[in-house]
């Protein structure tokens, strides 16, 4: 009998640790908002009939977006449920779904308007200083060779640019108020930049149009 007795009591004490075990590794279902709220993420879309292009987006902590690409700002509103990402626009109207991966990037994009949001992932650093910085790359501005291009980062807000052989006056460039994104005009051409900070050492973009891309990065 007592023999009996200490297998029942080395039998139910197993059991005890199994469970505890099980508890000790059950984890906490990941809160995919925390990659989202308070950040900035990054990307390529396609419009209709046009090449695809970069984009910046902002995600405050109340919920609202600020989305910037080569035409213009836009803003919406966003929500995530688990790690479903919903952006709703009003003008114009548009509504994007993503999953969130758990690196930090978007996959399953879908739209409801024939534009489509090719990819996301999420801007580690968008604030990195540009001041008295140089940035030199290559863009597909010429359809046979790579035209080599050049920012250099001025104080007070000011840009220069050279492309190819020529070099452009310094000009004014605007930074979101997150940093992803930079804009400005070449004087004299009139030619607009876009600019999408991707790391914090290179930067994509778009030139006079969305088919002009081109990759620099931080000397």
């Amino acid at each position: 009998m007592k023999k009996y007795l200490i297998i029942l009591i080395t039998t139910l004490m197993a059991a005890a640790m199994l469970s505890s075990c099980k508890k000790e590794t059950t984890t906490a279902a990941k809160d995919y908002s925390l990659s989202i709220k308070g950040k900035t993420w990054w990307g390529t879309l396609t419009n209709a009939g046009e090449s695809p292009q970069y984009y910046s987006v902002s995600f405050s902590a109340d919920n609202l977006i600020l989305w910037s690409q080569f035409s213009g700002n836009y803003t919406g509103e966003f929500a995530v449920d688990k790690n479903k990402l919903t952006m709703t626009f009003i003008n114009p109207s548009v509504i994007v779904t993503a999953d969130i991966t758990d690196d930090n990037k978007l996959i399953n994009i879908t739209t409801n308007t024939a534009n489509k949001v090719n990819s996301g992932e999420l801007l580690v650093n968008p604030n990195v200083s540009l001041e008295n910085t140089i940035w030199k790359g290559n863009g597909n501005f010429n359809p046979i060779v790579p035209t080599s291009l050049q920012f250099s980062f001025l104080a007070g807000s000011k840009v220069e640019t050279k492309i190819s052989n020529t070099t452009y006056a310094p000009g004014a460039y605007a930074r979101s108020a997150h940093g992803g994104f930079i804009r400005f005009t070449i004087p004299v051409s009139l030619d607009p930049m876009f600019c999408v900070l991707t790391s914090s050492g290179v930067m994509n973009g778009s030139y006079s149009s969305s088919q002009y891309t081109w990759q620099l990065t931080k000397q």
